[in-house]
């Protein structure tokens, strides 16, 4: 506990303002009959394992052709992962778009919060994200995703420093918090704690 908590709830107010605009801008996948996809993919890939959750599988599922299903996704991986994705381009606007003469952590722990929160609406339980954690395929993307988030928090650091993206403070910065929010997110999904990912994580 103790990393990337709130500091007041101002800075939570600030972060849903920023995000309210970009709730409905989700990424391909979110079509009229595309929007079902995503969840349908979490489920079978929950219930049949990454193999058995075929292209073909899902597309029956959500009762639309296979054609359709590769409109709205490149992949299969991009369908079991359009909830992250979105995620993170929220995440990225909203980091973007922070309010100038705010302390750049500041703004961070209230979009953080937000987001986390969002995050543990859409997917629930545990379970879900130790399926995802155990397909090579999925935790290479959310690698990359992680990855994309980690420079997007370093050169948001080095702004505020006045330095480049390379200078070290900033990494320094950005990986202390990357540390400490991938830390707190491993201890909840293997914990016994009763208690939500945002409450566990904003503690």
């Amino acid at each position: 506990g103790g990393a990337l908590v709130p500091a007041g709830q101002g800075e939570v107010g600030v972060a849903t303002r920023l995000l309210e605009g970009h709730r409905a801008a989700g990424p391909r996948g979110t079509g009229p009959r595309g929007g079902d996809v995503g969840p349908m993919g979490d489920r079978l890939l929950r219930e049949r394992g990454y193999e058995g959750a075929t292209v073909e599988l899902v597309a029956a599922e959500a009762d639309i052709s296979v054609t359709t299903f590769f409109r709205y996704f490149e992949s299969k991986e991009d369908a079991f992962l359009a909830s992250f994705r979105s995620m993170l381009e929220r995440f990225e606007r909203a980091v973007r778009e922070r309010p100038p003469g705010v302390p750049f952590l500041t703004a961070l722990r209230g979009i953080v919060s937000e987001v986390v929160r969002e995050a543990g609406d859409v997917m629930g339980e545990r379970g879900h994200l130790k399926a995802f954690e155990s397909v090579p395929q999925l935790q290479e993307r959310m690698l990359d995703y992680d990855q994309r988030a980690g420079r997007l928090i370093t050169e948001g650091f080095a702004e505020e420093l006045g330095v480049t993206a390379g200078d070290l403070r900033s990494k320094v910065l950005a990986g202390a918090v990357e540390g400490a929010f991938h830390a707190a997110r491993t201890a909840w999904v293997e914990g016994p704690r009763d208690v939500s990912l945002h409450d566990h994580m904003m503690r």
